[in-house]
């Protein structure tokens, strides 16, 4: 029992005291009492977080409740999303919740949902601030979840009646649809009703859930002035319009075989995300041991780290916030994408960073070399991997290092096999795919694509299963393209499980660095590498003519 009087550092110490003697659950109320203390110390948040945010409970607790509402409430500070599955457990195991929306009852998928959602009346156990924030900041990957949401937008725009306050529910609603990029399922009789709405708070923030407070015909400088929109008009006006006047400098031209890529992801900006958690990045890498052991050497020097196709700046910002002394420069095709990634950084305050739009098709004369390469699900986007690879290859310095991420054909199976199943059927609506998906993909192809975070966003969607342009490859495949690269093979970026796994299996490799051992590793555990092949790699040493390594040097 602790007394009344203790200190959010005295929960916190506790806390740690708990948690390095292995009493999690322990820890776990700690830090939540930490957060309730003082809502504004970020440490107690990223902890709890990182020891219940994948947590399933079944029984509503209002301490944890507090605490899940003190980290929502620093939504841009704290990565949100990582706590999904604790956020939803938890909202949905309140009494009040069960008893009006059953979905303990429902199965993903199931057409008998339909009539019973339609059926809805009493929407009133949703009006917490739970409920509320988390849903302007957590996108659930639960097919169930997401169903219920499309529901609930409906019963908004169709029956205005049933809701005491339309305008709260709706603003928070719209945060969650903008948040997936409108993927959400629209009818005939919605997409009709939707042009009977008016111009008052409470349409446009129904009509917000439907498409962007920007595109809704009224004035900005009218949105601006509406006070019970600011929240909206903030995240749906002003942000993108701020992205539209960023300024964004090219390093390069940009090759004719990348436009069609470069246009995807100027209409598809890649990943969605909206919140970095700087500190916490930093301690992950510090407590990885793979990380250390093959990107130690290059923590509190002034390298120069190139980050190949950064997309929306995620990855280039948390290597930033890693590297804090390295000079980062991060491109991409896709000046959109650009736009957001500098907004994040200013956001953040990470200043060791550039931002340039470049190809690196087009980067060979760029005359730079650097430390660290990284380029993270880029190069099976060219249309010839190994002469990005190539590129890239020569602008490591002598002594560099390089991550390199691709697709894994094994791994991309499920993928693959729904990529199929669209081409043979003519789709090139992805929405309209994503809508029938459920009754054309066999339920293991089904099961795999709902697992994935991408399936919940439009753009993430569609760099999925519509990319304009992927490649995928095996394990001989990356040892063919390293020998003729010239680089060294340093080891796979994976979980320590699958280190576990893997040394268990190979002991005779304590390097983890043999190719065959790797390949067979994959054959029998063919999920390993679903977020694509992630490998360190080095230029190779020099060799004597007898084919061993050279003693210079």
């Amino acid at each position: 029992m602790g007394n009344e009087n203790e200190t959010t550092e005295d929960f916190e110490a506790r806390a740690d005291a708990c948690l390095g003697e292995g009493r999690r659950q322990e820890a776990i109320a700690l830090y939540a009492r930490a957060i309730l203390a003082s809502p504004e110390r970020l440490r107690a948040k990223e902890q709890f977080m990182k020891l219940a945010g994948r947590a399933v409970v079944d029984a509503f607790d209002p301490l944890i409740g507090g605490a899940i509402l003190g980290c929502l409430r620093s939504a841009r500070l704290v990565d949100c999303q990582q706590m999904q599955k604790l956020w939803l457990s938890h909202v949905t195991a309140h009494p009040d919740f069960r008893r009006a929306f059953g979905l303990h009852h429902l199965r993903h998928f199931d057409p008998a949902n339909q009539t019973f959602l339609r059926g809805l009346r009493d929407f009133r156990p949703l009006m917490t601030d739970c409920f509320l924030e988390g849903i302007k900041h957590i996108v659930p990957t639960v097919p169930l979840f997401e169903e219920f949401m499309t529901h609930l937008r409906r019963h908004l725009l169709l029956h205005p009646d049933l809701f005491e306050d339309r305008l709260t529910l709706a603003t928070a609603l719209a945060q969650y649809a903008f948040n997936t990029g409108y993927i959400l399922d629209t009818t005939d009789e919605e997409a009709d009703d939707l042009r009977n709405l008016g111009t008052d708070d409470e349409d446009l923030a129904v009509l917000a859930c439907y498409r962007p407070l920007l595109d809704c015909g009224v004035p900005s400088t009218v949105l601006g002035g509406r006070t019970s929109l600011r929240e909206l008009y903030l995240t749906q006006v002003e942000a993108p319009d701020r992205l539209a006047r960023t300024r964004v400098l090219a390093l390069t031209e940009v090759d004719d075989r990348s436009s069609p890529v470069r246009a995807m992801y100027e209409a598809f900006p890649y990943p969605a995300w909206t919140s970095l958690s700087v500190g916490e990045v930093a301690r992950q890498w510090q407590q990885s041991r793979r990380s250390q052991e093959i990107e130690g050497h290059l923590g509190g020097r002034r390298i120069r780290i190139l980050i190949a196709g950064c997309g929306t700046g995620v990855e280039a910002l948390s290597y930033a916030a890693i590297f804090p002394q390295a000079e980062v420069l991060a491109i991409d095709l896709s000046r959109n994408s650009l736009a957001y990634a500098m907004g994040k950084a200013q956001e953040l305050g990470i200043e060791n960073v550039q931002f340039r739009q470049a190809d690196i098709l087009k980067l060979d004369g760029c005359g730079e070399r650097f430390e660290y390469i990284v380029s993270s699900g880029v190069l099976h986007h060219l249309a010839d991997p190994f002469q990005g690879w190539r590129t890239l290859r020569g602008l490591l310095a002598p002594e560099g290092l390089m991550k390199i991420a691709l697709y894994s054909g094994l791994a991309s199976r499920h993928v693959l096999k729904a990529q199929a199943v669209a081409r043979a059927l003519g789709y090139d609506d992805l929405k309209q795919f994503r809508k029938d998906g459920p009754a054309l993909l066999d339920p293991e192809t089904l099961h795999h694509l709902v697992s994935l975070g991408d399936y919940y966003n439009l753009s993430m969607y569609k760099d999925l299963l519509f990319h304009v342009q992927d490649h995928h490859f095996s394990i001989p495949q990356l040892a063919g393209m390293l020998e003729k690269l010239e680089l060294e093979f340093a080891g796979f970026h994976v979980s320590p499980a699958v280190t576990e796994a893997y040394l268990k299996q190979h002991p005779d490799d304590p390097r983890q660095t043999d190719w065959q051992h790797w390949h067979d590793f994959e054959i029998g555990h063919p999920d390993t590498f679903r977020s694509m092949y992630m490998l360190w790699c080095r230029p190779a040493p020099e060799r004597s003519p007898m084919g061993k390594p050279s003693s210079q040097g």
